[in-house]
């Protein structure tokens, strides 16, 4: 068996996958969808305990959203990760979805999209743009309470840029 230095894991930690045991199955931090039908403190905690992630929330339609950062790189960080929770069910996750990766003009927003009746809607829209909403490049539709999400034609989806006029 190798033995790992100190000096290796900060090479090594994108091939770890941090794990705790639960109820008899593992819970790995480097497989989001084990998450779901968890509570969100919990995995809140375990991501916060690995020193590389951090969080921004959003009220969606029936439920919330918590997007979770990755600051292992603080100079690049990333959304990597959005999980949702019905507010039928409450803190537990329903539904966890991988965020693609971005290119470098490129904005993941999970709050103010409009474009479609329920209000539902997470996108990837152009940063570069100036404008007080931002049109969508992708976009999806969250079903809350099903932890599901479908992709949905961009037409008419716009995002609220936070950042316009500031």
């Amino acid at each position: 068996m190798m033995k790992i230095s100190k000096f290796m894991i900060p090479f090594l930690m994108p091939l770890l996958i941090f794990s705790v045991s639960h109820g008899g199955s593992d819970l790995k931090l480097g497989n989001p969808k084990s998450w779901i039908g968890e509570k969100e403190a919990k995995i809140r905690s375990l991501l916060e305990e690995s020193g590389s992630f951090s969080f921004d929330g959003s009220v969606l339609a029936g439920g919330t959203g918590t997007l979770v950062y990755n600051v292992e790189n603080s100079k690049k960080a990333r959304p990597q990760y959005y999980w949702v929770t019905s507010s039928k069910v409450k803190n537990i996750i329903s539904g966890v979805f991988v965020i693609p990766k971005l290119n470098k003009n490129e904005w993941f927003i999970s709050y103010n999209c409009t474009g479609l009746t329920d209000q539902s809607v997470i996108a990837v829209v152009d940063s570069k743009q100036n404008h007080e909403r931002l049109p969508a490049l992708r976009a999806w539709r969250v079903e809350v309470d099903s932890g599901k999400f479908h992709s949905v034609p961009v037409k008419g989806i716009s995002c609220r840029n936070e950042g316009f006029g500031v």
